[in-house]
């Protein structure tokens, strides 16, 4: 029987490698080379695989992430299960969440959290600058900072991201007037999913912090800004990172397994 064995085993190998050796693309922002971090662990019908992947944006470079092993959960009683590391999956956040800055003008026509945080900065700067009276509508400019990074503990993902957020004036002489720059280090509540053979990640509000990064008319006070911020952000800035990230992160089709009645542990 040990050549038979050998001759199956060799054949299994070599289709399972195959259906992982493949680079699948994500969209348009970049591709995913799937590989595994360690080898394969089977008992009975189970098979476990420990992903891991080159993460590449288009036309660029690989995005570098940790690949050490990770420890399997003891899943025996399903037929497939995949894990996916907190690091991968960093570097895939990376790749789908490229916002360009983005500026409008406060006007209740555009969003409701712009309006109500025009009338709170309007305030603060007729308190602080007197030159700062008649000002016509604010425009607000939305930068990302940095790169998320998702955090996963027991039963809960959270990503953290944080943001600019400009406050100024355009003038019609002379530079525009700078109100307020403002960083707003977001935590983001993530709801994980599978739908067509694909991870899908969707992030909701959770929590805003606040901090001042300067001010051209002097205000120190934004305590009162935090509840006007997160309004802006939820309106503006979150439905084009949940958007982005609709694509799913593509997970490779393992031996023809289809993905269904799949249930996520974190």
């Amino acid at each position: 029987l040990c050549p038979v064995v050998d001759i199956v085993v060799n054949l299994v190998n070599i289709q399972l490698l195959a259906t992982l050796n493949a680079v699948i693309p994500v969209g348009t922002a970049g591709t995913i080379h799937y590989q595994l971090a360690s080898l394969p662990f089977t008992s009975g019908l189970f098979l476990g695989l420990d992903l891991d992947g080159a993460v590449k944006q288009v036309g660029g470079s690989i995005i570098p992430h940790d690949s050490s092993p990770s420890a399997l959960p003891p899943l025996l009683d399903k037929l497939l299960v995949l894990g996916l590391r907190q690091s991968f999956l960093n570097a895939v956040l990376s790749l789908l969440i490229q916002i360009p800055p983005q500026t409008f003008t406060c006007t209740p026509e555009v969003f409701s959290g712009a309006s109500r945080l025009q009338e709170a900065i309007t305030t603060l700067a007729l308190d602080g600058c007197s030159s700062c009276r008649g000002i016509g509508p604010l425009s607000i400019k939305l930068m990302l900072s940095g790169n998320p990074l998702i955090l996963l503990e027991e039963n809960k993902a959270t990503v953290e991201l944080s943001v600019m957020i400009q406050l100024f004036i355009n003038r019609l002489e002379g530079p525009i007037l700078n109100l307020l720059l403002l960083k707003a280090d977001l935590g983001l509540n993530v709801r994980v999913s599978i739908a067509g053979g694909r991870l899908v990640l969707g992030l909701s509000l959770g929590s805003t912090s606040l901090s001042l990064e300067s001010s051209d008319v002097g205000i120190s006070n934004i305590a009162n800004l935090t509840p006007h911020c997160s309004s802006l952000l939820a309106e503006t800035l979150l439905p084009l990172i949940n958007g982005a990230l609709g694509i799913g992160i593509p997970l490779p089709n393992v031996l023809g397994i289809p993905l269904i009645k799949v249930e996520i542990q974190i």
